[in-house]
């Protein structure tokens, strides 16, 4: 059992109350009585409790002390479909640089694949950091591609060969990413959208979308500009 003030004495951060501490969680997904941070520090049920502006750190050093990473739990629905030497589960690429250089970020998150999902020989994907990595029902992985932390995959998706999905990202129900597109960390890819191959998504697309090219635009958008001409 981990108080509050347990913490705050660790982290020489003054001084805490009795209430107990069940464990960390992530800002978007926030669960009562964990810890979570943004950009501005270190908050419990909503109230800042640590002022800095690299919260990272301290967030290491609470996880690494008092709710140590345990092995993945992995949730795999019905009907999946494993090629191969896919690697799933293993921790993401997440690093903090501070006093004695670059720090692995601790992952507490889990993995859901849900049912009548297919992923492909070689293919990664990781572990969520703070919160799930999810792979939604009936989405559909070719070998090769890489899934990173915390990405959330809709439902009926097609992930192309070769395609890399970053940390963070968010990719819409029945989008198709074609062979080779990358998609840039904290992005989100829209509903029914797709993306071309060996595209470069570096914004937000929005939903029935198709953009394409290095950076990716609305291929859509192209066509009306050309036809205006």
């Amino acid at each position: 059992m981990v108080t509050l003030k347990q913490i705050t004495n660790y982290l020489k951060a003054g001084n805490g109350t009795e209430e107990i501490v069940e464990g960390v969680s992530a800002l978007k997904e926030y669960k009562k009585n964990t810890i979570t941070f943004n950009k501005d520090g270190l908050y419990f049920n909503g109230t800042r409790f640590f002022d800095t502006d690299k919260p990272k750190q301290p967030m290491i050093q609470i996880i690494n002390e008092f709710f140590p990473p345990k092995p993945c739990d992995i949730k795999i629905g019905k009907n999946v479909t494993i090629e191969k030497g896919a690697v799933l589960g293993g921790d993401g690429f997440n690093y903090v640089y501070g006093k004695h250089g670059y720090e692995h970020f601790p992952h507490v998150g889990g993995l859901v694949i849900e049912d009548n999902v297919s992923i492909g020989s070689n293919t990664v994907i990781h572990r969520g950091v703070l919160s799930d990595t999810i792979i939604g029902e009936g989405t559909k992985i070719d070998s090769l591609c890489h899934i990173a932390h915390n990405a959330i995959i809709g439902k009926h998706c097609l992930i192309i060969a070769n395609s890399v999905v970053s940390g963070s990202c968010v990719i819409g129900d029945n989008t198709r990413l074609a062979m080779g597109a990358i998609i840039r960390n904290n992005v989100t890819v829209g509903k029914n959208c797709v993306i071309g191959m060996g595209s470069v998504v570096t914004k937000d697309v929005p939903d029935n979308e198709t953009f394409a090219g290095i950076p990716a635009k609305s291929i859509v958008k192209k066509i009306l500009d050309f036809i205006k001409k």
